[in-house]
């Protein structure tokens, strides 16, 4: 995917016509990508440039609606767009894949790695608050029957006993 948003985004370029400025621009590019890109009904046959366009009109009849509405435009839903953390997922994927044949800065990195965006902007803008388990929901899980044993009948995982298969279930 990484492969294909990049050609699709910055063309069919060697690998040493990479720059730091290419890698920017395709930062830049990759941000106004809708994150549903190639799901759903709205997105999912169209080019990262074909999805940016029907975004930004989708964008815009948001905001014409709301003038209509007389609310405030800036308050009109926005289509969400891809966030930092999956655009250096993109880049480390082709770090992996072109990384060694590309030219290396006075700071020992490559263009992809220069260009990532750091862990602390990552969090500050997550689109998702992730929150982790408490403990008491943890034993609640593992130590259920699926994974301690359940009765005679597979299908029946939710009742205790001393059957354990370790099949995809598990």
């Amino acid at each position: 995917m990484a492969r294909r948003l990049f050609g699709e985004l910055c063309g069919d370029l060697e690998i040493n016509a990479i720059t730091r400025r290419t890698c920017q621009d395709f930062v830049t590019e990759l941000s106004r990508v809708p994150s549903q890109h190639g799901k759903g009904e709205r997105y999912r046959n169209m080019t990262a440039r074909e999805a940016i366009l029907a975004a930004n009109e989708d964008d815009a009849m948001s905001s014409c609606t709301a003038v209509v509405n007389r609310t405030d435009p800036d308050d009109a839903p926005q289509v969400p767009r891809m966030a930092p953390a999956t655009i250096n997922k993109h880049f480390t994927s082709l770090q992996t894949l072109v990384g060694e044949q590309l030219a290396i800065d006075r700071k020992g990195l490559t263009p992809f790695v220069a260009v990532r965006f750091t862990k602390e902007y990552v969090k500050a803008n997550a689109t998702i608050d992730r929150r982790q388990l408490e403990d008491d929901r943890l034993t609640a899980i593992f130590h259920g029957p699926v994974f301690s044993g359940f009765g005679d009948h597979v299908e029946k995982r939710y009742v205790a006993g001393t059957t354990l298969v370790r099949d995809a279930r598990y």
